[in-house]
C-alpha cells in the first residue's frame, strides 16, 4: 500500500470469513430487537387463507405481489409452530435478510474491492431506514426477492458462466419473482445490464423462462390486482411520478446514512452532482451499473403508479428504501472504485462511515420501540376478542381492526383454534387492568349492533328513575350489568346519542342515535357478555327540556 491507494486496490485479510461472521452473527441481535413483536397488519390475511388449496389458493397475487414462496413458507411454519411463537417467522426474514447483505458484499467485492463491499454489507445489514424489512415477518417477499435477485446478478458476473450458472440464475430470478414483484426490479437490472454488453449478452437466456413464468401469471392472477389502491393506467397516476420518482431515489440515499426523507432533494441534488463529476472524468457508465440505475427508476416508477395517489411519503417507506438502497449501493461503490484516496482520507472516511452506521443502526430500535407499543396494544385487543368470544350478543364477523388486524372475532377464533394463540388469555374481568385504548374500540366494534333500544309506551317509567335538566346536564355516564334494561323519556322529545364502553370514557362518535317522541319512553338494553361485568354507557341528552332516565 502507498500513500495514495485506489479503493479498489485496498485489501483486508480474511475478509470472505470476517464478512461471513458478521452476518451470522447480525443475526442474534436483529432477533433479539424483535423478541416481542408477533403478527401484523398483512400476516393476518396469510392466516385467515391459510385452509385455501388449488391453484388459486397459492398463486393469487397479494397486493398486486405473486407471493407464492412467502405463502409457502407461512404455511410450513403455521403447520409446525403455529401462532404460538414469532420467533420462527422472524428467524427466516434475518436469515434472507443477513444472506442478503452477504450476497451484496461478494457482488460489490467482485466489482469494486475489499473496502468497498464490507463497507456496502454493512449499510445494508444496519440499514436502520429500511427496518420495516429487517423486522417485520411478513416482509420475507421483497428481502427474498432481493437475495434471489442478489444471487441471481452474483451467478452471472463472472467472466465466464457456465450452463449449470445459467440455469441457477434463471431458477433465482424465478424465485425473485415468487417472493415478490421486486424481482421485477433485478430482471430489469440484469436485462439491461446484459443487453448492453456484448460479450455477455447470451446470458439474457437465464431470464427467458422467469419472464415467460411471470407473464402467464400475471395474464392468468396478477392483472386482477394492479388496480387494488388505484389503476396505473390513468393521466393521475402518471402525473405523480415527476416528483414521486425522484422523492423516492432521494429518501433512499438519505437513509443509506440514518437521514429522513427531509433530506431527500439534499442528497439526490449531492450525489447526483458527484456521479456526474465521476462518470465525465471516467468517460464511461458501466452496463451493469445502468443496469441498477434503470431498475431503481422503474421501481419508483411502478410503486408511484399504484400507490403515488398517497402522497410522495410512500416512497420513502421503508420496504422501498431498503430496495433501492440495494441498487444505489451498487451505483454508488462502481463510481467510486478507482478513486486514488490518502491514507489518512482512507482513515477519515472509515471514521465518519462507522459514526454515519452507528446512527442508521439505532433507528432500528426506536422502530422496534414503535412496533412493540403497537404490538402491546394488538396483544390486549386480542385478549378482549377471546374473552368475550362466547358472549350471546357478540358480533362475531365484525372486524377486531381494520388497519393493524384486518380480521374478524369469528376468524381470528377458528385461527386461534387450529393453530394456537400469539397472546396469553385473560379473564372478562381481567380486561378492565388493559389499555382503554385498546379495550373499548374493540368492545364498541363487537357489541355495538347488541345495543337495542325499543319503544315500551307512554307515562311514566318503571325503575330507579332520575330526572335530567337538557340545557345543564349534556350527557348521563351510568354502570349496568350485563343484559339489562335503561329506560329513556324525554319530555320534548329529540336526539339522543348512545355509546358503550368497558374501561374508559367513550371518545368519538355514538354507537347508537335514537329520535324520541316528547313523552314517549324508550328502553335501551346493554349487550349480554354472557359473563358477570359492569358496561359503562353514557347516554347524551338534547340541550332542551327534561330527560328521564330509570335504571334497576
Amino acid at each position: 500500500m502507498t500513500t495514495e491507494d485506489r479503493l479498489r486496490d485496498i485489501r483486508v485479510p480474511y475478509l470472505g470469513w470476517i464478512a461471513l461472521g458478521i452476518c451470522v452473527l447480525a443475526v442474534i441481535p436483529l432477533l433479539y430487537l424483535g423478541r416481542h413483536l408477533t403478527f401484523f397488519a398483512d400476516e393476518w390475511t396469510f392466516i385467515v387463507e391459510r385452509g385455501l388449496s388449488g391453484i388459486d389458493g397459492w398463486l393469487r397475487p397479494h397486493n398486486e405481489h405473486w407471493s407464492t414462496i412467502p405463502l409457502l413458507i407461512y404455511r410450513t411454519l403455521f403447520a409446525t409452530v403455529g401462532l404460538r411463537a414469532y420467533w420462527p417467522y422472524l428467524l427466516v426474514l434475518e436469515l434472507l435478510h443477513a444472506g442478503s447483505a452477504f450476497l451484496l458484499f461478494a457482488l460489490v467485492r467482485r466489482r469494486s474491492g475489499d473496502l468497498l463491499a464490507l463497507a456496502a454489507m454493512l449499510s445494508l445489514l444496519f440499514l436502520g431506514r429500511g427496518s420495516e424489512n429487517i423486522l417485520w415477518a411478513f416482509q420475507i417477499g421483497f428481502v427474498g426477492s432481493v437475495f434471489c435477485g442478489l444471487l441471481a446478478m452474483l451467478l452471472l458476473d463472472p467472466p465466464s458462466v457456465s450452463t449449470a450458472r445459467l440455469a441457477g440464475a434463471s431458477a433465482a430470478l424465478l424465485a425473485a419473482l415468487m417472493f415478490s414483484g421486486i424481482g421485477l426490479f433485478f430482471c430489469a437490472a440484469l436485462a439491461i445490464g446484459l443487453a448492453l454488453d456484448p460479450g455477455r449478452r447470451r446470458r439474457l437466456v437465464a431470464l427467458v423462462i422467469p419472464a415467460a413464468a411471470y407473464l402467464a401469471w400475471f395474464v392468468t392472477f396478477g392483472a386482477s390486482a394492479t388496480s387494488g389502491h388505484r389503476s396505473p393506467l390513468t393521466t393521475a397516476a402518471l402525473l405523480s411520478l415527476p416528483s414521486f420518482v425522484p422523492f423516492g431515489v432521494g429518501s433512499a440515499l438519505a437513509g443509506l446514512v440514518g437521514l429522513s426523507s427531509r433530506w431527500a432533494a439534499v442528497f439526490l441534488a449531492f450525489v447526483a452532482a458527484l456521479l456526474a463529476l465521476r462518470w465525465y472524468q471516467r468517460r464511461r457508465i458501466g452496463s451493469a451499473v445502468l443496469g441498477a440505475g434503470v431498475a431503481i427508476l422503474l421501481q419508483f416508477a411502478l410503486t408511484g403508479l399504484v400507490r403515488g395517489q398517497l402522497g410522495d411519503l410512500q416512497a420513502a417507506e421503508p420496504r422501498y428504501v431498503y430496495v433501492a438502497a440495494v441498487f444505489l449501493i451498487l451505483i454508488i461503490t462502481d463510481a467510486v472504485a478507482e478513486l486514488a484516496v490518502p491514507r489518512r482520507v482512507v482513515a477519515a472516511s472509515a471514521v465518519a462511515f462507522l459514526a454515519a452506521l452507528a446512527y442508521s443502526g439505532a433507528h432500528l430500535q426506536v422502530y422496534a420501540h414503535q412496533r412493540n407499543a403497537a404490538m402491546n396494544l394488538q396483544a390486549a385487543q386480542l385478549q378482549t376478542v377471546t374473552a368475550f368470544r362466547h358472549a350471546p350478543s357478540i358480533d362475531a364477523d365484525t372486524f377486531i381492526d381494520g388497519g393493524e388486524t384486518p380480521v374478524t372475532s369469528r376468524q381470528y377464533d377458528a385461527a386461534v383454534d387450529a393453530l394456537g394463540s400469539p397472546v396469553p388469555s385473560v379473564d372478562v374481568n381481567r380486561l378492565v387492568a388493559l389499555p382503554a385504548v385498546a379495550v373499548d374500540p374493540v368492545v364498541r366494534r363487537l357489541f355495538a349492533r347488541s345495543l337495542t333500544a325499543g319503544q315500551i309506551g307512554s307515562g311514566p317509567v318503571a325503575g330507579s328513575c332520575k330526572t335530567y335538566d337538557g340545557r345543564v346536564v349534556a350527557s348521563v355516564d351510568l354502570r349496568l350489568p350485563s343484559n339489562q334494561p335503561v329506560d329513556v323519556s324525554l319530555s320534548d322529545g329529540g336526539s339522543v346519542d348512545v355509546s358503550l364502553t368497558l374501561v374508559g370514557e367513550p371518545t368519538g362518535p355514538p354507537d347508537l342515535q335514537l329520535e324520541l317522541a316528547p313523552q314517549t319512553a324508550m328502553a335501551l338494553r346493554v349487550p349480554d357478555a354472557g359473563a358477570p361485568i359492569t358496561w359503562r354507557l353514557r347516554i347524551g341528552l338534547p340541550g332542551a327540556g327534561t330527560a328521564t332516565i330509570c335504571a334497576p
